[in-house]
């Protein structure tokens, strides 16, 4: 399938569907999307926004002392972990369930939001297998990452009071030589990891396949659909890249200035609100921006697998 021919039927499938769009929102909001979109966000506010000096946080301040400073950090390590593993569950479900329904799309069928989700739960766990799988080799390119670093920061510290500042710089230059094709690597596997990501997750969800199954087979289309992947991969990477360009411009059109105004000796209750409006309207414009163009790029991308899973069974089935 050419370019134009996987635009068009992605479109035909895209457009008029608002319950894609809905399984995609919610896939944003969770972190379930294949843009890896999350939807959250914060605004942190100067605490002294006057030079009255008083204390808008009253005796907030005073409850961070060394008795229980302890106490409120594993607080906030644990609610940090039940965060991260509660939408991590929330992220799976949605990412199986937006694969289900752009399949039933593709396939002419009308699933409903509730009966996706239902699949996607259940293929949830073995989602996740397998795509922690598919990143090990980044996450322990990471772990090589850190132990050369914290390798050549202990030589450096170790060496400050016995060499000259050459030799300093010469363990600098060479542990930047060192890591740098380390780095170049992971810049690489990243990008082949990202693609293989798209196959892996159908190849889970959608034929029903195991981590390890998954990952090979995943391997074996890439291989053997090299030149039609890449040029896929860019064809749909292509409206992710101009909307984030395109939403950088508002961005620096009305938050910058009104942060800016904020964090400055004039700020004011109204320059405050003007704030938290131009930022509430930014991240809803991204999250809905977000949606319509993950559901669009997970359409395509299942289009795509389709395509050569269904060229794959017909020339098994001439060769029969």
């Amino acid at each position: 399938m050419d370019i134009s021919a996987l635009y068009g039927r992605t479109w035909k499938l895209f457009r008029n569907n608002p319950r894609l769009w809905l399984i995609a929102l919610l896939g944003t909001l969770v972190g379930g999307s294949e843009l890896g979109g999350g939807g959250g966000g914060s605004l942190n506010l100067p605490s002294n926004l006057s030079d009255t000096g008083s204390d808008p946080f009253g005796d907030f301040g005073n409850t961070f002392n060394p008795d229980n400073l302890l106490p409120i950090l594993i607080g906030v390590l644990i609610c940090g972990i039940v965060l991260i593993v509660v939408f991590t569950i929330l992220g799976m479900i949605t990412r199986g369930g937006l694969l289900i329904m752009t399949d039933a799309l593709h396939a002419d069928e009308q699933p409903t939001v509730g009966a996706c989700l239902r699949g996607g739960l259940r293929r949830a766990g073995a989602l996740f297998l397998s795509l922690l799988v598919l990143g090990l080799p980044i996450l322990l390119l990471s772990l090589l990452l850190v132990g050369i670093g914290i390798a050549f920061f202990a030589a450096g510290a170790g060496a400050s009071s016995e060499f000259s500042e050459g030799n300093l710089l010469g363990i600098v230059l060479g542990g930047l030589a060192c890591l740098l094709p380390l780095v170049l690597l992971m810049v690489f596997l990243g990008m082949v990891i990202s693609v293989l990501g798209f196959f892996v997750g159908r190849l889970t969800v959608l034929d029903g396949m195991g981590p390890l199954a998954a990952v090979r087979t995943a391997w074996q289309i890439f291989r053997a659909n090299i030149g039609a992947t890449l040029l896929t991969w860019i064809a749909l990477g292509l409206p992710g890249a101009v909307t984030g360009v395109a939403l950088l411009i508002p961005s620096l059109i009305l938050v910058v200035p009104a942060v800016l105004f904020v964090v400055s000796s004039q700020a004011s209750a109204a320059s405050i609100g003007v704030a938290v409006v131009a930022v509430l309207a930014l991240l809803a414009l991204s999250v809905a921006v977000s949606t319509f163009v993950g559901a669009f790029v997970s359409q395509g991308w299942t289009v795509f697998y389709r395509g050569l899973r269904d060229r794959v069974a017909g020339e098994v089935a001439v060769g029969v």
